[in-house]
């Protein structure tokens, strides 16, 4: 049985971004204290737009990274798993790096059948 894509993001996303919170002094000029595996309000993300922050996948207005991570959330018992990224779906790892754009890589998950960009930070 296959998985579709989006259960690939829940495995990939946690691959590339660790755990944040944001909150008290240092928040970078806001205080969020949102609990995410990857993506902050703030974030601009890269020059394709992998990385920038979204909830919704309409936040997503670049021409490559066009889905926001946060469709596959969970209910909020370990919001601490929540994604808020842009991503651009179906990378190929071949590829060359700049596919995916500075500070972002195409991350694969064998076991779900798929790749996407996602910020390497």
């Amino acid at each position: 049985m296959r998985i579709g894509f989006s259960g690939v993001l829940v495995c990939l996303v946690l691959v590339g971004c660790g755990p944040t919170t944001k909150g008290g002094t240092d928040a970078g000029g806001y205080d969020s204290g949102i609990e995410s595996a990857c993506g902050q309000p703030g974030d601009m993300g890269n020059s394709l737009g992998v990385g920038h922050y979204c909830v919704t996948s309409a936040d997503c207005n670049f021409p490559q990274a066009v889905i926001c991570s946060s469709l596959v959330n969970q209910p909020t018992e370990t919001p601490q798993d929540d994604t808020f990224v842009c991503i651009i779906p179906e990378c190929d790892p071949c590829a060359p790096e700049s596919l995916c754009g500075e500070n972002a890589q195409c991350v694969c998950s064998p076991g779900l059948g798929g790749c996407g960009c996602f910020p390497t930070s």
